[in-house]
């Protein structure tokens, strides 16, 4: 009687000391959330900077998720490849066919980079160009319209001098400050250009280095997971997982695939009909 007496009791203190347990996690929770909500627009300005330094990295682990199905599939087929190579060892056969596979993932990804831009880009110079062309008849128009308001009103034209002589001093204070706001606004632009190259060229790495690294990243994963969370809750989460990855890589690739087909139809819709800026 008094073993099942201490057993109760002990059984007693558990109970007791997880609910002050979760009380106690619960109240820090509430003062954490009251803390972040009245201190919104710092956390928000430090979150926004931690996006922001992170981006790149966020960018190639993005881009190595979306050509992962391509780098799976090169992967097989390289390794039926050199697996017919006797002299290859297992090992061998492995990181060829990953190197090879990865390199081909990366030249597909970049292709399709400078693919696009080169769609984007003569259609915009293009469009420029006409912009141009069509300017000075845009001009010619605003001077036979000036030339019909003065010739319409006496006064209009004895006020053509101080006219002249407004526009004379908003050009010398134009010189004055706004060209160096101006000078500013190119320069801060060319930094612009040069942190996206940048960011981007991190991005490419960071891709690279997360195609080559993804089976460790996993298995790291799954341990961490296993080492928090008793079996049958690691499990369930590792099926969300399995579940979540399945239905977002196929949402990816019917996308991918849709997206294609749209445009590819487009293209040949507009150019049939000689719409303008079918490639675009």
């Amino acid at each position: 009687m008094d073993k099942k007496h201490e057993e109760m009791n002990m059984q007693d203190g558990n109970k007791r000391f997880a609910l002050t347990l979760r009380t106690v996690i619960v109240f820090a929770f509430c003062i954490c959330a009251i803390l972040l909500l009245s201190q919104f627009d710092a956390v928000g300005k430090v979150i926004n900077s931690a996006v922001s330094v992170l981006s790149p990295v966020l960018t190639g682990v993005i881009l190595a998720y979306i050509i992962n199905p391509i780098d799976v599939v090169l992967e097989r087929m390289f390794k039926r490849l050199f697996s017919k190579i006797k002299k290859l060892s297992p090992t061998a056969v492995k990181n060829i066919s990953r190197g090879f596979s990865i390199t081909l993932s990366m030249l597909f990804l970049i292709a399709a980079i400078v693919l696009i831009l080169f769609l984007i880009l003569p259609e915009f110079w293009e469009s420029l160009v006409k912009l141009v062309d069509i300017a000075p008849s845009l001009f010619d128009k605003a001077l036979i319209h000036l030339d019909e308001l003065i010739k319409a009103d006496d006064e209009l034209m004895n006020n053509i001098g101080n006219v002249i002589d407004t526009i004379g001093v908003s050009v010398t204070n134009w010189f004055k400050t706004e060209l160096m706001t101006a000078v500013s606004g190119v320069v801060e632009s060319v930094i612009v250009v040069v942190g996206f190259v940048v960011d981007f060229f991190i991005a490419l790495v960071v891709c690279v280095y997360a195609l080559i690294e993804k089976r460790s990243f996993i298995s790291q994963s799954t341990k961490i997971i296993f080492a928090l969370f008793k079996p049958n809750v690691a499990n369930d989460i590792m099926d969300v997982a399995r579940y979540s990855h399945t239905v977002f890589g196929k949402y990816i690739t019917g996308k991918l695939l849709t997206s294609t087909v749209v445009g590819v139809v487009t293209f040949l819709f507009m150019s049939v009909l000689n719409m303008p800026y079918a490639l675009l």
